[in-house]
């Protein structure tokens, strides 16, 4: 079984119209599993990430209209939630593929504290060695300033992603 898989860092999802423009791209594509970054919706408001034809919704917001993380998956992958902060910076998910555990793991990471947030990160995932690991989302940086097609500007330390993280 092949899964079709979408991130996507929305940069904002309160507005009705931007809303319902990304909902009916992201239907138009059929997809098992989208994960969205920087909903920028808040957590009492979070009923307008609800589209049920997108998939089950799983949410991590803010108290405040910034960062948000939002996992669609498709009924038939039995999706449940698995651990998620209340920052609006990730949350998991298990899914079920051919009798397979899957955790997928939506994350919006901070520009600011990227060594902090990975560790945490790191420290949590590491209950889930069981687990075959997808990690989707905006990470926010680089791993190789080589391999970085902008270019635009010199990647400081804190835009790099930690060195373990492909390991």
């Amino acid at each position: 079984m092949s899964l079709q898989l979408l991130s996507w860092n929305c940069n904002g999802l309160n507005l009705p119209r931007k809303r319902r423009q990304v909902f009916h791209i992201l239907k138009r594509e059929q997809l098992d599993l989208i994960c969205l970054q920087e909903t920028h919706v808040t957590r009492t408001h979070r009923k307008l990430l609800v589209n049920k034809r997108l998939g089950q919704e799983f949410i991590s917001s803010d108290k405040v209209k910034k960062r948000g993380v939002v996992i669609y998956a498709k009924e038939k992958l039995a999706p449940k939630m698995i651990f998620k902060d209340e920052q609006g910076r990730y949350l998991a998910i298990e899914i079920q593929v051919q009798g397979e555990k899957i955790l997928i793991v939506g994350i919006y990471a901070p520009n600011d504290g990227k060594a902090e947030f990975f560790k945490k990160l790191h420290e949590t995932l590491m209950d889930y060695l069981d687990y075959r690991i997808i990690m989707m989302g905006d990470m926010n940086g680089v791993v190789s300033t080589n391999m970085d097609k902008a270019q635009r500007q010199v990647i400081s330390k804190e835009g790099r992603l930690p060195k373990t993280f492909l390991k």
